[in-house]
């Protein structure tokens, strides 16, 4: 591996520049890692209160004594220096292996440079021989974790108590990407959406139409907490034989029916209505924009009746953005999100492991990984599982790192 090292490589992506650390870099690099409090609480260095003490020109002169990358990722256009990716060690003569750290002040947080300075090193290294790129994080730095994950990086395992760290010893999660797997991490080619509490943020809504519903088919006898953890993301149906089964009356098919029509027709339809929730999630449109630009088929997966799909069509006007023609619904034949899921990438013609899900409920997301899906998008709520397969949580679809669909 001879030309493994090349002490003056500068990489380049859509908004960074990843260079060669330099002794004038120091201020930027005092500021936004070793004195950023939100930068310190995870990385590896201590906390420090005069730029003065920062010795960045030792770490340069051993990096560049015994060969080893340590670049600085600066922001085009600003030229502003964020934050630092390095190599930690030596390369394994075991396996090609290299371990890379990285640090970005809190500031540039959310943003998607922190994969895309990884996404990028990762790529350099490969393209310079070698095989594997491991990185590590403490299991508490969800954030961190979530950056090896979005750069198509695989959980490796945890070590328990592996580091010594603000007084105490800290378990530490190991992920690796190999020179095979980065070459066929697969292209994300169509979008299937869920729809309620991610297109449509109705959660309150919903709650409501199912409190008031649950009341009138049992007078009041049902404990609705009880039952409302099952509503997210679950087929009304099932929701309604569970109560006729808890309030002992038999399950008739068409009474089921009924109450499943009514919670929707005559109170959550008219809660949209008397509330004007009448508008999509925040960035849904720009995204939804984004993807037809981009000829990248979508379509929705839902667990409404036709009923309601009907109505988010006139009162939202979907027909602009959706073919109502090809979005899966509760039509009675799909028995969960697995099912629905798979049906929605049989019909945009996509396999399902090429396909992003975007949704919010953890039974949904469960489905989508059921039906084979490796790329998800969460919106974050209080139930957001923590799982490999989900590549993004966000607030909205403002936040979307668009760069997975490089």
């Amino acid at each position: 591996m001879t030309d493994y090292y090349d002490g003056e490589a500068v990489l380049t992506t859509d908004r960074l520049i990843l260079r060669p650390l330099k002794a004038e870099d120091a201020s930027a690099i005092f500021k936004n890692i070793y004195h950023d409090k939100e930068a310190q609480r995870y990385y590896l260095a201590p906390y420090l209160e005069k730029e003065e003490d920062l010795d960045l020109n030792s770490l340069i002169r051993r990096c560049e004594e015994t060969e080893k990358y340590a670049f600085a990722i600066v922001v085009k256009g600003a030229n502003e220096v964020i934050g630092m990716i390095n190599q930690f060690g030596d390369i394994s003569k075991d396996d090609q292996s290299i371990e890379l750290g990285y640090a970005i002040g809190s500031r540039y947080w959310n943003q998607g440079y922190a994969t895309e300075a990884l996404r990028e090193m990762i790529r350099f290294l490969f393209s310079k021989g070698i095989r594997k790129v491991c990185c590590r994080a403490i299991t508490k730095n969800v954030p961190s974790i979530k950056v090896m994950q979005k750069s198509g990086m695989k959980y490796e395992g945890r070590v328990c108590s592996e580091l010594f760290y603000h007084g105490r010893y800290w378990d530490v999660d190991h992920f690796y990407i190999t020179e095979e797997m980065f070459h066929v991490k697969q292209k994300i080619e169509a979008v299937l959406f869920d729809f309620n509490g991610t297109l449509f943020f109705d959660s309150d809504i919903n709650r409501i139409a199912w409190k008031d519903t649950l009341e009138e088919l049992s007078g009041g006898k049902l404990d609705f907490a009880t039952f409302y953890m099952q509503c997210v993301g679950t087929r009304n149906q099932p929701l309604v034989e569970k109560a006729f089964e808890e309030l002992g009356i038999p399950v008739d098919e068409e009474q089921v029916m009924y109450w499943a029509k009514r919670k929707e027709t005559r109170y959550y339809q008219e809660y949209c209505r008397k509330y004007e929730r009448n508008q999509l999630a925040p960035g849904a449109i720009d995204f939804i924009s984004y993807l037809k630009e981009k000829g990248i088929p979508y379509t929705m997966c839902t667990a409404s009746l036709i009923e309601n799909v009907e109505f988010y069509f006139s009162h939202l006007g979907l027909d602009k953005w959706f073919d109502i023609n090809k979005v899966i619904y509760d039509d009675g034949i799909h028995i969960n999100k697995k099912e629905m899921y798979l049906d929605g990438a049989a019909i945009l013609e996509k396999p399902i492991r090429s396909c992003l899900v975007i949704d919010d409920s953890l039974q949904s997301i469960q489905g989508a990984i059921d039906a084979g899906c490796r790329q998800i998008i969460a919106i974050r709520n209080e139930s957001t599982p923590d799982l490999p397969e989900i590549i993004q949580t966000v607030d909205d679809f403002s936040e979307i790192d668009l760069s997975v669909f490089d």
